[in-house]
């Protein structure tokens, strides 16, 4: 919408008429989006910082301002960024929201601030400075990930780490160096870290599907996670969508040495959603759910997760949060001030749910938040859980689908493919009748358009 019109628009409800013009008057002289929002954070003005405008002008001005602008301009734009947490649906969850609002925190609000935009950038050492005066405390558990992410060892960030999942979970959790960097998650959960026994016997059964490709470095680590569940009755099956390296070889030893893994593999890669659905017809748990190869999960995750769900009268299904690290072991927020955020991928749900509402759309990416949408509007709007608590950790790369050219997701918001998809899906749930959800595997054909980039190689030709 042009600014006029927004003005016009907006002047009348909820942003002053006087606020309006000036903000028009910013744009007609050529002041950038960040200079809209630096003026306004300087003089007070939040009251517009709800809108669609200003959130199109901070992601203008994330995409605009590199490391050391955005450092200098952090104490001018620090305000606004807070107004928009408190306006956003995940409310103010991280550091910057967390650390109160008392003068004596301000530092401490700019180091985490500075630390969320700048990771990689040469400003470690004013932010070490500035978090020097509040260490970490379970009452502030952001703190934790803040200080780990400004630790040079591994060994001083998993006791960091351990920490912020302990605080977290309200609970004793460990975590452990692997002494492995790159494209592998660099810390493991220590089996015993639950407190509770693994418990093999009695219980439903749980399937857990896995889809691989090229996954050799991290599979076996994603496995053992699961192995080590405290909810002993699983099932783990391993989709390897036509790796080219040692994925397939790593599974089979981990196979052979616990009955509870299965493989299967394809003979020429469909993506991470047909392989899911591969997987989701040679389940035979009462309960099922999911893992990426390369993600690693808290012992305590699907019995965490069955609790949640089988204690709500209405679900259907449960979420749990993650958090993701880089090839480093430094945390990663995906949205300013939330390092712990919903994990699409912990879906755990009845079997019923595939009965009545089928499988997984086949495209390469976004599947996961399509069918959490299409069963809420199967089911009702609460009908699916969510455990708000730290479960797993995944791990950040280059490669990555939500850090791929086509489908990526960050501050900025979403690559225009996955954005379509989106919308698309929304609108098909919207206009589709309950009856009409259920999608079929192999597939029969598409219920609602999707981009190319997404659909390709995804398609129903029959497996040889």
């Amino acid at each position: 919408m042009p600014l006029r019109a927004w003005a016009a628009r907006d002047a009348a409800t909820t942003v002053p008429l006087y606020l309006a013009y000036r903000l028009h008057s910013l744009r007609a002289t050529g002041r950038s989006d960040a200079g809209v929002i630096s003026f306004l954070a300087r003089n007070g003005d939040h009251t517009f910082l709800g809108t669609s405008f200003a959130r199109r002008a901070m992601k203008s001005y994330l995409r605009a301002a590199g490391p050391e602008g955005l450092l200098h301009e952090v104490s001018l734009i620090e305000p606004a960024i807070r107004t928009l947490i408190r306006r956003s649906r995940s409310g103010p969850v991280g550091a910057v929201g967390a650390v109160g609002a008392g003068s004596d925190s301000v530092p401490v609000r700019d180091a985490a601030l500075a630390e969320f935009v700048c990771r990689g950038a040469p400003a470690h050492d004013e932010v070490r400075s500035r978090l020097a005066v509040s260490p970490p405390r379970s009452d502030e558990p952001d703190l934790y990930a803040l200080h780990a992410n400004l630790c040079e060892s591994l060994e001083e960030r998993a006791e960091l780490l351990s920490g912020w999942y302990s605080a977290l979970n309200d609970r004793r959790i460990r975590l452990r160096p692997t002494g492995r960097r790159g494209q592998v998650i660099p810390f493991a959960f220590e089996p015993e870290a639950h407190g509770e026994g693994r418990s093999d016997a009695g219980g439903p059964l749980v399937s857990v599907i896995v889809a691989a490709f090229n996954a050799a470095s991290s599979i076996e680590p994603a496995l053992r996670s699961l192995l080590d569940q405290t909810h002993g009755q699983i099932e783990v099956i391993v989709v390897d969508d036509a790796s080219s390296d040692d994925t397939a070889g790593i599974v089979e030893r981990v196979a052979s040495t616990d009955e509870r893994v299965t493989l299967l593999r394809l003979p020429e890669n469909r993506g991470v959603y047909f392989a899911r659905n591969l997987g989701l017809q040679q389940s035979k748990g009462e309960f099922i759910t999911f893992q990426d190869s390369d993600d690693v999960s808290e012992p305590g995750r699907i019995q965490a997760q069955l609790l949640r769900l089988t204690g709500a009268s209405r679900a259907m299904a449960c979420v749990s949060w993650w958090i993701r690290l880089d090839r480093q072991g430094a945390t990663r927020p995906t949205k300013l001030g939330a390092y712990a955020h919903r994990n699409f991928s912990s879906l755990l749900m009845h079997r019923r749910v595939l009965d009545e509402i089928g499988f997984f759309d086949c495209v390469r990416a976004s599947a996961d938040s399509e069918y959490v949408a299409r069963i809420e509007r199967y089911y009702g709007v609460g009908t699916v859980a969510e455990v708000q608590k730290p479960l797993a950790i995944g791990l950040s790369r280059p490669g990555s689908l939500t850090r791929s050219d086509n489908f990526w997701i960050d501050l900025r918001g979403m690559a225009p493919d996955r954005s379509r998809y989106v919308r698309s899906y929304r609108a098909w749930h919207a206009n589709a009748r309950p009856m009409d959800l259920y999608v079929a595997f192999p597939p029969d054909g598409r219920r609602f358009p999707a981009p190319p980039s997404l659909t390709a190689g995804t398609d129903g030709r029959p497996l040889e």
